[in-house]
Formats: structure tokens, sequence, C-alpha cells
């Protein structure tokens, strides 16, 4: 992984800037509990996009979704889930305390997060596989590196 002032820490910066700008908050949230989204990758896409004027294919968004979906799946939405359910319920909550639990969870859910913006910043779309089969993950533009030395196994 790059250290904070490559492209990890560019990368990370474009998304929290990004998503600290007026009203994508609320888009991504939409997003997130609509369609249920993973809004790092969303966020990761955007970056491409804006930052290195690529367009990802679908197969390489499927390899950006696969490094990171366990941690997604196993710990941030389970975190999620728990800290949503602090709002309402289950007795005792909603109360002081358990508002307070919710504000500690609240952090160890961005704390998650923000792992997962690490391991998506790590991601070189040149150099993975498509899940599942032996073929490169290639960007539409820009990222078609054909030589078998830059793809690893």
């Amino acid at each position: 992984m790059t250290d904070e002032t490559g492209t990890a820490g560019r990368f990370k910066q474009f998304a929290l800037e990004l998503y600290g700008s007026e009203g994508v908050a609320a888009a991504c949230l939409y997003l997130q509990n609509r369609y249920v989204l993973d809004v790092n990758v969303v966020l990761f896409a955007a970056f491409i996009g804006a930052r290195r004027r690529q367009t990802l294919t679908t197969s390489c968004l499927d390899a950006a979704r696969s490094r990171v979906d366990a941690w997604h799946r196993e710990v941030v939405r389970p975190l999620r889930a728990v800290r949503q359910r602090l709002k309402t319920g289950a007795a005792p909550a909603p109360n002081e305390l358990t508002a307070r639990l919710r504000g500690k969870l609240q952090q160890v859910e961005i704390d998650a997060e923000l792992i997962e913006l690490d391991q998506l910043a790590a991601f070189d779309p040149a150099r993975w596989r498509r899940p599942g089969t032996r073929e490169p993950c290639r960007m539409c533009n820009g990222g078609n590196r054909s030589r078998r030395s830059d793809i690893l196994h």
C-alpha cells in the first residue's frame, strides 16, 4: 500500500472531500440504502474518472468490489446495522446511554470504512485478474496493459 502522500493518500483525500461536499453524502446514502451500493466503491469509481480521467469496466468494478466485499459485508454492514438499530430500540434503546454507545459505534464504523478506502486505494486495476477468470481487469481508457508481467496471479 502507498503512504498517505501517494495514491492511497490522494484517493482517501479525494473521497473524504467529495463525500463532505454539499449534497454528496445524502446522495451516497440514498444509493447505499436504495440500491445496496458500497459507497466506497462509488467513490473509487469517481476518483478513477475525475483524477485519472479513465472509465472502469464492469470487470474492473467487479474486481474492486471483490477486493473489499468480505470486509464490507462482514464488518462494515453489521456495525452499521447495530448503530442504526440503536436509534429506535431494542430496549433499553433509545436512551442517553445507548445514544453514547451509538456515537462510539459510528466512529468504529467510520474507521472500518477508512480501512476499506485504503484497500481500494491499493487496488491497481491494471494488475488484477477479473474475478473467477484468467482475464486481466482493464479500464476502458488507459489501463489496457497486455504484458503478462503487469498482471498479478
